[in-house]
Order: C-alpha cells, then structure tokens, then sequence
C-alpha cells in the first residue's frame, strides 16, 4: 500500500499543460507516492507522450487509463480511485500544480497527525501568457471567505456553500481513499463534472472541513476537465440535478430548502432583476458581500513561500514547453 495516489484527470488538455503537472508532482520530495492519469476519451492520445515523459524521468509507478467513452469528471474520478493504492489521494486537474517541492511530505504528516479523512487548503492562480510565454500570477481566494469555515458551525458553512456560493475549491482538496469514494458513489449518477459538490455532503453529515494552512497548488485560471463546451449550462444541470437529490435526503433542512428556492432564480434573464430579487430573498447575502469587499481590502498577499512558479527551472520549462 502506497502512502499517497496522485491522480490526474485528463480531458482534450493541452500537452504542455499535462507535462507541466506531471513534473510538479515527480519533484516531491516525498518517494511514497503513485500516479495515475485518468483520459475522459480525449480526441488527442496522450498514452506515448506520457511514456516518454517518465521514462525520460526513470518513475515507473504510474497507471494511465483510457476511457472509451466520455464519463464526466465524477466517474472518470471514481474509475480511477479504483486503481488507485494510496492511503490518502490528492486530485489534480490537468495543467493544475503542486504548490512546491514539500506540498505532498506536509499533506501526509498533516493528514495523519489530525487523523483526517478530509482537508483543504489555499491555492494561487497562473495563466500563461502569450505570445511572451511568462507567468502571470496571483492570490485566488476559494472560499472567498474562509470566516465561515473557522466557525466550525456545520450551519454557518452549509448557509455559506449553498446561499452565499462561498465554495471550497475542488482543486485544494485532499481525501483518505475509502471516504472519497464513498463521496463520489453517493453523488455519480446526480453530478456528472462538478464533484467538488462532495462537500455539501461532508457539511450536512457534520463532519469536519478541516482547513490546511497552506497553499496546495497553482491552479490554471481558466481551465476545467471535461466542461471544455457550454460549461455553464453543463454546471446549471449539475447544480440543479444536486439541489433535487438533495431535497430527497434532507427535506427538512431550511438552507436546503432555500437554496432551492433560489435555483430557478436561473430562469431569470436579466441580471440586475435577478440578483434584486436574490437579494431581497436573501437579506444576509448582502452582509456577506460587505464582508467580502472588506476582507479584500485589508488582506495581504498570501504567496509569500517559494512556490515551483517562482522556481528558475519551472520558468524555462514554459518557455521551452510553448515556444516548443
């Protein structure tokens, strides 16, 4: 049994963005670890790319699987948690990073001195830029406002998931393995790319979101596994698929039933109608956004570690990887 399973999620996504990932997670400097990379039937075949790749990096312990259909994020997750031999797993998204060197050796030693099932931490955000080929960087705050979440209160977070849309961002998020695919089996069939959902679950049943006082990883601004069309219609059905199975499961729960409410506030297509109506429905809402202007006011920047984007080597890799 492995310590951790890093599994990567591939959907018609760039090579440089897959080799760049790739190399983040293959300089840990933590050894007890696999990697499996998991192709939702992308148009390209990246199978010889990722051969080269580790065999130019002597790393044998790694899986690739191939989809022959389209599954959505949630299956293509779960098909590959099924390959998967590691006591903890952290999921990443093909051109998402590892923050640096250290990221998964502080994960594990975080996970098993809290005996924790779940944790999430903080990410920064990058985006390539062409034609020069630099990096551009920055703070990216999800949740927006971590507040809630330091509460502890299970209502204060669902109130703060599924009113204020203060979400935990899925690519932050690290699992023990059983828990995760208990996760993922109660949402597949409901949620078909949205899977960082799994968290309305872990709130309602009261259990812990346990807050990692780190950055996780760099995460490609932009970017998404297998929404590459109509994403925003793609993640209305998903959300409204989600809010309907949550109904079935806790009818009675007033923040559910609410949030169902302000579902087909959707329908709605004038903006400014349907946020003022939104508001008037929601009163608290506008307090969160006042806390929200204010938090971003005061805050620092919170990249101060040494991260693989600040890294020289990681620089010429995109230079070379784009210009290439």
């Amino acid at each position: 049994m492995k310590k951790f399973s890093i599994i990567v999620l591939t959907y018609n996504s760039s090579k440089e963005g897959l080799l760049l990932t790739l190399e983040s997670i293959i300089r840990q400097r933590f050894t007890d670890f696999e990697i499996i990379i998991s192709d939702d039937s992308s148009d390209v075949d990246y199978c010889d790319l990722i051969t080269v790749f580790f065999e130019n990096n002597n790393f044998c312990d790694y899986c690739f699987i191939k989809n022959e259909k389209n599954l959505g994020t949630v299956d293509n997750y779960l098909n590959a948690l099924k390959k998967a031999n590691g006591k903890y797993i952290k999921g990443l998204g093909s051109g998402d990073l590892l923050y640096n060197s250290e990221t998964i050796n502080d994960l594990y030693f975080f996970m098993e001195n809290h005996n924790a099932k779940f944790c999430f931490g903080n990410m920064m955000s990058y985006k390539i830029n062409n034609p020069e080929f630099t990096v551009h960087f920055e703070s990216f705050d999800a949740p927006k406002l971590l507040k809630p979440y330091n509460r502890k209160g299970h209502n204060d977070i669902l109130r703060s998931m599924l009113i204020h849309q203060n979400w935990i961002s899925g690519s932050t998020m690290v699992f023990e393995k059983n828990y995760l695919m208990s996760k993922l089996l109660a949402i597949s069939g409901v949620v078909v790319y949205c899977e960082d959902l799994m968290q309305v679950l872990i709130c309602l049943d009261k259990e812990e979101l346990l807050e990692y006082p780190k950055n996780i990883v760099w995460y490609e601004f932009g970017e998404g596994i297998s929404t590459s069309d109509n994403v925003n219609s793609k993640l209305f059905v998903d959300h409204s698929n989600f809010q309907k199975f949550l109904l079935n499961l806790y009818e009675k729960n007033k923040i559910v039933l609410k949030a169902n409410k302000n579902l087909g506030l959707f329908n709605i297509k004038n903006p400014i109608i349907r946020k003022s109506i939104r508001l008037l429905r929601n009163p608290d809402l506008l307090f969160f956004k006042m806390k929200l202007k204010i938090s971003h006011v005061f805050k620092k920047r919170t990249h101060t570690e040494i991260g693989f984007l600040d890294d020289k080597v990681f620089k010429e890799l995109i230079a070379k990887l784009y210009k290439g």
